[in-house]
C-alpha cells in the first residue's frame, strides 16, 4: 500500500521573492510532495487580471501559480509555507482567509514556515508566533518578539520553521523536507543539487 504524498500549501501575492518561491516548490517537489503554489491576488470567481494566474516578483520575474487560494481554502494541508519578498509578505499579511487558515493548522499542530520578510509581517504581525523563536529578514528583524535566535540562518521551533532570505532558501527547503519527511531524504536531495547538508 504507497503512502499519500505530504500535500504543501505555497501562498503567494505581487512581490514574491524568484529565488525563496523556486526553491521552496522545487526542493519539496523532488522530495515527491504535493506542492500547490496559490495566489490570492484574485478570486477565481472575478474576472482575471494581469493575467490571472500570473504573479509577477519581487525582481520582475514573472510565475504561473498553479490555482487560486479560494479554490484550496478548505482543504487541508501538511505544511503552509511561504515566500518572502516585502510586497508578498505585506499582502500576505493582510490577507484575512489566509491568516484564518494559518491559525488553524496550527490549531492542529501541522506545521506553518516562512522566510525573509515573511515570519516578521505574517506570522509575528498576526500573533502566530508569539510563543516561538523565529527568524527574518536582517531588515524586519525589530517586528520579531523573540529574538534570542535571529541571526540563524534557520530557525526550527515547535511546529515553526523559519529563514532569513534568498541566501538562506535551500537550506530552509531542505529543512522543510527533513521535518516532513526525513533527515535522510532532505541529505539525499541536497546531494543531487550539490549542496552542503549538515
Amino acid at each position: 500500500m504507497s503512502v499519500p504524498p505530504k500535500k504543501v500549501l505555497v501562498p503567494v501575492a505581487e512581490g514574491a521573492e524568484e529565488i525563496e518561491t523556486a526553491s521552496i516548490v522545487d526542493i519539496l517537489r523532488r522530495a515527491e510532495a504535493e506542492v500547490l503554489l496559490a495566489s490570492i491576488m484574485h478570486s477565481s470567481t472575478e474576472t482575471p487580471k494581469n493575467g490571472g494566474l500570473i504573479i509577477k516578483g519581487s525582481r520582475g520575474l514573472s510565475f504561473v501559480a498553479d490555482t487560486y487560494f479560494d479554490q484550496v481554502e478548505k482543504a487541508e494541508f501538511d505544511m503552509i509555507a511561504l515566500p518572502g519578498g516585502l510586497k508578498n509578505a505585506e499582502l500576505l499579511g493582510d490577507f484575512e482567509p489566509l491568516i484564518k487558515k494559518l491559525r488553524r493548522q496550527k490549531e492542529q499542530e501541522k506545521w506553518i514556515a516562512a522566510i525573509c520578510a515573511s515570519p516578521a509581517l505574517v506570522f509575528q504581525k498576526n500573533g502566530l508566533i508569539d510563543t516561538i523563536e523565529a527568524t527574518c529578514h536582517p531588515s524586519v528583524a525589530s517586528h520579531l518578539k523573540h529574538k534570542k535566535k535571529i541571526e540563524e540562518r534557520v530557525v526550527v521551533d515547535q511546529k515553526c520553521i523559519t529563514s532569513r532570505g534568498p541566501g538562506t532558501a535551500i537550506e530552509f527547503s531542505l529543512a522543510l523536507v527533513e521535518h516532513l519527511y526525513s533527515k535522510a531524504k532532505a541529505a539525499s536531495i541536497a546531494k543531487a543539487l550539490v549542496h552542503h547538508f549538515v
